[in-house]
């Protein structure tokens, strides 16, 4: 899987500046699958690794630009295929939410306690991908680049910026009766 995804422009809060989002299947081995296999009823299952996260500093108030470099965030999709069917129609999502939390007081007074305000601002899929699986662990690695920046005007002592990845993975099995498609879904959320 070499295609690129198209990755839109997140506005002045957050901008993707690259899109190399790598994911080829291949069997994993044991050394590379060290986590357990996730407890699930599913003959079918899957779990998604971050390997890094960075947070960078926010402003202390609305005249101080925010400055930072860009964050890479990486990590692995392990999928364990345990039915005795012999193929596995497999269809994965990874979609990109990004969200902003601000912290703002419910009345003028300042007395008040903070209430917070979350939106999504920003949804769109990075990378999909169709495979036929035999029984076995595969290990789909992803990797992408977003520049945390913030615009002078806002207040980054009360803002928080939230990243989020939504994984979801679609599958039928072969029955002599008919195609059951079921999906799974792992969420994994990143503070920027």
């Amino acid at each position: 899987m070499n295609s690129k995804p198209y990755l839109p422009s997140m506005g002045s809060f957050l901008n993707v500046i690259t899109s190399p989002i790598s994911g080829r299947y291949k069997p994993a081995t044991q050394s590379e699958s060290s986590d357990s296999i996730p407890e699930d009823n599913h003959p079918v299952t899957m779990s998604l690794d971050l390997a890094n996260t960075v947070v960078f500093q926010k402003g202390i108030n609305k005249e101080e630009k925010m400055v930072s470099p860009p964050k890479t965030i990486s990590g692995d999709i392990v999928v364990y295929v345990f039915t005795p069917a012999r193929l596995c129609h497999l269809k994965i999502e990874f979609r990109g939410k990004k969200y902003i939390t601000l912290q703002k007081s419910a009345y003028h007074n300042t007395q008040s306690p903070l209430v917070k305000c979350r939106t999504l601002v920003y949804d769109t899929v990075l990378w999909k991908q169709e495979d036929v699986l035999p029984i076995g662990i595969y290990n789909y690695s992803f990797t992408f680049v977003v520049e945390p920046s913030l615009p002078e005007t806002v207040d980054t002592a009360n803002l928080q910026i939230h990243y989020e990845l939504d994984v979801s993975m679609k599958y039928t099995l072969p029955s002599s009766n008919s195609q059951k498609l079921k999906t799974i879904r792992r969420f994994k959320e990143v503070q920027l």
